[in-house]
């Protein structure tokens, strides 16, 4: 009991930064189709940071070009959620059954790995965004408001800013290996 209650706070602190104020304007990031991306297993080790707090959470990927499928575990090992995206639905199981932002943990990963004309097709002026897409950083903006950052520091680190949802993610690749 006492383990399962250590979890849930840390998941808990861990997203806390997907609560809004209500009054703020929903910005919804867009999940694109799994055949647009890259064909790889990955793991990688996320460090969150929010309101001067920092959590890590140890995920692993698989990217068939048919689904995204996504398993995230405690640092400890232990298995917290997974989650299937086949271009048309989103999946989830969820061990501690606390709502996860698993729409926006998606389409972050997509807008990080997918390729630019992807994610440009998704993003597009005439919808009301402004993608600024250089070699090292990829910029998302709408109405004149950055949303989201992704700075490509090394072939396995990227770091990400969520300026809606005020917090980071770091983020280190730990294997990758392409189907």
């Amino acid at each position: 009991m006492q383990k399962r209650v250590v979890v849930l706070l840390y998941l808990l602190m861990l997203f806390g930064c997907a609560n809004r104020n209500s009054e703020e304007p929903r910005i919804s990031l867009h999940l694109l189709a799994p055949s647009d991306g890259p064909r790889a297993v990955l793991q990688q080790k996320l460090t969150f940071t929010t309101n001067d707090q920092t959590k890590e959470l140890l995920v692993a990927i698989k990217l068939t070009g048919s689904e995204v499928k996504m398993n995230g575990l405690l640092p400890t090992g232990q298995f917290i959620y997974s989650l299937r995206y086949d271009g048309t639905t989103v999946v989830e199981d969820n061990l501690m059954n606390i709502p996860l932002p698993t729409h926006d943990m998606l389409a972050m990963m997509q807008f990080a790995l997918w390729p630019t004309k992807a994610v440009e097709t998704s993003y597009s002026k005439i919808n009301g965004w402004d993608l600024d897409m250089s070699e090292g950083k990829r910029i998302l903006s709408r109405k004149n408001t950055q949303v989201l950052e992704v700075e490509y520091i090394s072939a396995t680190h990227i770091a990400f800013t969520h300026f809606m949802h005020n917090y980071n993610i770091d983020i280190h690749t730990l294997e990758y290996l392409p189907l």
